[in-house]
Formats: C-alpha cells, structure tokens, sequence
C-alpha cells in the first residue's frame, strides 16, 4: 500500500537509533531489517516478528507493512491492523501516524475521526511530519477535535518548516484568505514561493494570481500568467480555469477562443463548476 510505505519512509528511519532498544531485540529487528532492505522477505521474518514479540516498536511497525504487503508472508489486514496497533501502542511515531490515517479514512476499521486526530497529535508531538499536517487538517476542519485555527496554524507551521509541500501551501492559503486568520501577504507569498518551488501546482496557480495582482509582490502579470500556465500543464482544473478566462478576455494574453475554449474544457473534464457553467454560457450564447 504506497501509503504506509510513504508514512513509513517518511517517519520510522528517525528512530531507527533504537535509543529505547537494547540486547538482541536490536540485533534482531538490525539484522532483519538488513534483510528486509535485499527484499529477503522470507529470512528478514522470524527476526521481525521475534523482535516485534519482545515489543520493539519499530519491529511491530515493519511486521505490519510486512502483512499488509505481503513480505515473505500472504496479505493479512487483520495482522497488519494488530501490529501497527502494537506499534502504536509502544511509541512508534510512524505507526501512529497510520493508525491516526486508518482512523480518518475509514477504509480498514470504522471511520473515528476522535481517535484519528488522536493518534496525529501523538506521532506529531514526536516530530513526525506527516502527522503534524494531518493534525493541522484536523483543527482547521473540527475533525475530531474543536476547530481552533491558532493550532492549526502552529501544526502547519511544524509541517512546513520540515519540507512538507503541502503544509506549506496551506500557510500560503490561510495567510492569502485571511479571515481564519490575519491576512498577510507576504508570509502568503513566502510559503507559496516555497510550497512552489517543491513542485506543488496549487501554490504555483495562487503565487500566479497574486503575482498578477501584486499582492505582497510586485506586479507582473506576464510572470504571474506563466506561473498559472505551468499549473494548468500539470493538470489543475483551477488553473486551466483562470487560463481560459484569460485567453477569453485578453488583457495579459492575446484573446483567443480557441485556446479559452481548450482550457475550459479540459478543466470542465475535471468536474471544474466554474468552467462547466462557462462552456454553458458560451454555448447558449451562440445559439
């Protein structure tokens, strides 16, 4: 499941120093981690689960990757459930973090969205940076928790000043709207020009529009449509949207319906609202 994988890359090698494991427990999980790593599944288990037996955490993590993916061993979501909760359980931030995703997505145990933020604010009081953007989600919606827009901000903050792309942009957001909270638009600008710079294309369209604008950045509207060009390349709707109402108007790009109309439908492909009830409008225009 490339989602645990991805939690588990992201996460678990932040205490594989097995500061809390000692005696042949390390050794253990050490050599079957080696193991795991050639992708000698079959070797790598019975140190695994010896390891995971004896409560190491990490061990019990890997143990329920290894049954969910089936590593050396057949598929099981009742045994991988078991040990990412034994993980949990003994401290393992990564397998928190899945057990909080588990929790909020519903698709392996029922859906507890308590039990989900409950699980984030663990792992993310562990630094595990997944689990902080996760948290931030939690509190800036009321999933499972009051909404509190302040610690929202501080769990998007932690994320984001650890690389997460996503957090960034949500900073970048939440300081362009305002609202939530106070309007800045150069703490916008900052984290959507960083956010960008990782490959987010929801940063690279809003750092278009605001470059357009000029809002806590000088105006450049050639610069700002390129920005929500590339977005619109990559395949977000919103983009191709403001790309077509920009090739419809003219103003920055030369007008140009074929391009306008290109644009709108490929965003209206996408369920885009917007461009739907354009392409309507145009369509019932030329009738």
């Amino acid at each position: 499941m490339f989602f645990i994988r991805q939690w588990w890359i992201r996460g678990c090698f932040l205490l594989v120093c097995l500061c809390a494991v000692t005696g042949s427990q390390a050794d253990d999980f050490s050599d079957g981690y080696r193991l795991y790593e050639q992708q000698r599944y079959e070797q790598a288990y019975p140190l695994i689960l010896r390891s995971a037996n004896a409560e190491n955490p990490l061990a019990q993590t890997l143990l329920g990757i290894m049954h969910e993916e089936g590593h050396g061993i057949p598929i099981n979501m009742h045994e991988a459930l078991k040990w990412y909760r034994k993980g949990a359980e003994n401290g393992s931030s990564t397998a928190q973090a899945v057990m909080g995703r588990l929790y909020h997505d519903g698709r392996i145990i029922k859906r507890n969205r308590v039990l989900a933020a409950y699980w984030f604010r663990m792992a993310a009081e562990k630094g595990h940076v997944l689990a902080q953007r996760m948290l931030a989600e939690s509190y800036n919606k009321g999933e499972g928790v009051l909404r509190d827009n302040i610690k929202a901000l501080y769990w998007y903050h932690r994320a984001a000043e650890q690389g997460d792309t996503q957090a960034a942009y949500m900073l970048g957001y939440l300081y362009y709207r305002g609202g939530s909270v106070i309007k800045n638009d150069t703490e916008a600008i900052r984290w959507l020009s960083l956010s960008h710079q990782q490959g987010n294309k929801r940063a690279t369209a809003l750092l278009g529009v605001m470059t357009i604008r000029g809002h806590g950045i000088q105006s450049n509207p050639l610069r700002g449509i390129e920005l929500i060009g590339t977005a619109a390349q990559d395949g977000l709707p919103e983009a191709q949207y403001l790309l077509g109402y920009a090739y419809e108007n003219g103003g920055i790009v030369q007008k140009n319906e074929t391009e306008a109309l290109k644009w709108y439908r490929m965003a209206a492909d996408q369920g885009f609202f917007e461009a739907r009830q354009r392409l309507q409008e145009i369509e019932e225009g030329d009738e």
